[in-house]
């Protein structure tokens, strides 16, 4: 259902971008995605990691996210649209520059945890590509999650309790 949703809001997004070139001749291209990185390399459980990469795309403006997932490390990664969360839509003005694309993946609170990210990006006209999967750890002994009613976040409220 996350996924879904993402998914709507990254077409609404694209429905509001500018018009291809006027040039009836010109078609929109597939974006290419180059110079993926990230940093730092070994980030603590404090670390948020920043993302960047080179997007180009010839004919058409585009925007682009960050898609990850966090696991435990001895855990096998879940292919459940739920798992996936993904970072804020960037979106490029200019067809036909490259963009210097960056986003921030949040830290993870935990040691013991991998993180495995692609970059989505979408043309106006629903041209879809994704960059190659990336994977880092966040070393140290795997910590257990946080129980919801330790952390104040329970029933979704999103109000952190204060019981003693």
């Amino acid at each position: 259902m996350k996924k879904l949703m993402i998914w709507a809001a990254l077409f609404a997004g694209v429905a509001m971008l500018p018009s291809c070139l006027d040039d009836k001749d010109e078609s929109c291209s597939v974006p290419e995605i180059t110079a993926v990185n990230y940093l730092p390399k070994n980030p603590t459980k404090s670390d948020e990691v920043t993302v960047t990469a080179k997007i180009r795309n010839e004919h058409c403006p585009f925007q682009a996210c960050v898609t990850y997932q966090v696991a435990k490390l001895d855990a096998e990664w879940s292919f459940a649209e739920e798992s996936y969360k993904s970072t804020a839509f960037v979106h490029s003005s200019i067809a036909g520059e490259t963009y210097d694309f960056t986003a921030k993946i949040p830290a993870t609170g935990l040691t013991g945890r991998k993180v495995h990210f692609v970059i989505e990006v979408i043309t106006q006209h629903f041209l879809y590509v994704t960059s190659e999967w990336e994977e880092y750890i966040v070393p140290g002994p795997i910590e257990p999650d946080p129980n919801p009613d330790e952390s104040g976040e329970s029933g979704g409220s999103g109000e952190k309790g204060s019981e003693k």
